[in-house]
């Protein structure tokens, strides 16, 4: 999905998946479904009650939380590092995807790009580590000024890997300069993968 409703719902979605406030939209509806329900059955008002009154605080309290998901998969936890922490978190998700001869070299003459390592083939690929709040999205400037980093460091590939998400012009530049990108949702999901 591209364009202005592509990046709109890409972002939506980051937003409910890695927020503890967007991990209780989806309970919050389901219960309201539930106690509609059950106030429908035979006039369940002691069901309601139970419902309402023990259920539906620890459930939500449990999204909240999101007790469900590994810790070190969640987005909260990316965030809670420090910018070179980040790096080396997304150098350590790397191996197990097959890459080769990673290093971190993100600092004061990076070029905008932080890890460096070979794929499959032997081919250099350059990423990008952008630690930033689900909310603010990463722009088509970022994208440039990654793809010169790309060349200073004789990538053949490259790779944007951010804790948010991406404008929908990011996305369309990376696209037809085949980088690929990582949003938060992604980022979260490979890192599940991972630990499991």
């Amino acid at each position: 999905m591209g364009g202005w409703f592509g990046h709109h719902l890409s972002s939506r979605m980051t937003w409910l998946a890695t927020t503890p406030t967007g991990r209780l939209v989806a309970p919050s509806i389901l219960w309201a479904l539930a106690a509609t329900g059950l106030a429908r059955y035979d006039n369940g008002h002691l069901w309601v009650g139970f419902v309402l009154g023990l259920l539906l605080p620890i459930t939500m309290w449990i999204a909240y939380e999101g007790f469900w998901l590994p810790k070190r998969s969640r987005i909260d936890y990316f965030l809670a590092l420090t910018p070179t922490e980040f790096e080396h978190a997304v150098a350590d998700l790397l191996r197990p995807l097959g890459f080769t001869e990673i290093r971190v070299v993100g600092g004061v003459n990076d070029y905008g790009v932080d890890v460096l390592c070979r794929d499959s083939g032997g081919n250099l690929v350059a990423i990008q580590c952008k630690r930033y709040q689900p909310d603010n999205d990463i722009s088509s400037s970022s994208v440039q000024t990654f793809m010169g980093g790309m060349v200073a460091h004789e990538a053949t590939q490259g790779i944007m890997v951010t804790t948010s998400s991406f404008s929908g012009p990011a996305r369309e530049l990376a696209a037809s300069q085949d980088i690929r990108l990582v949003d938060g949702v992604e980022l979260s999901a490979l890192l599940g993968r991972s630990l499991a």
